[in-house]
């Protein structure tokens, strides 16, 4: 499905193993992280990661993708549709812009911003008591220290 949505031509083998791999860090750190339950933000999605995967792992969470980006937002609708999951909403909108009825219980984010952007732009998202996760790839230290006043980092998972 991935290759029709890029113009119809298969990714190399080694761009596979790096997608893969990828995915792969992507989901089980989430799935790690995410012992939470009820609702869940995946800010800028892009291809649905990791709230297509956290969909088929945690049917009980409902998860709302967020992307700005039609394309991939069409995409998500598409790979949600062939999964057949009932758990998983797809917004096509900026960040800032979304209000949703509801706050979540989880925002999270992979590869969306630094994380006091993050957090800045999607702190109306997130319910009372709720957690931030970002998924970062490298150990974020000047972006923890440039965090807004007020959030705490509970945890840190290499």
């Amino acid at each position: 499905m991935w290759s029709c949505w890029n113009g119809g031509i298969a990714p190399s083998i080694s761009r596979q193993c790096v997608i893969r791999r990828r995915w792969c860090r992507a989901t089980f750190s989430t799935v790690r992280l995410s012992r939470h339950s009820g609702t869940l933000a995946d800010v800028g999605t892009g291809a649905g990661l990791p709230g297509i995967v956290l969909a088929i792992l945690r049917p009980e969470l409902r998860i709302t993708l967020i992307d700005s980006n039609g394309k991939k937002t069409r995409f998500c609708r598409q790979a949600i549709a062939e999964l057949g999951l009932e758990n998983v909403a797809v917004t096509q909108a900026r960040v800032e812009d979304y209000r949703p009825k509801e706050r979540f219980v989880t925002v999270v984010s992979r590869a969306y911003a630094s994380l006091a952007d993050f957090v800045e732009s999607t702190r109306h998202l997130l319910g009372q008591g709720g957690t931030f996760l970002a998924m970062k790839g490298a150990y974020p230290h000047e972006e923890m220290n440039a965090l807004p006043a007020g959030v705490r980092v509970a945890t840190v998972h290499p």
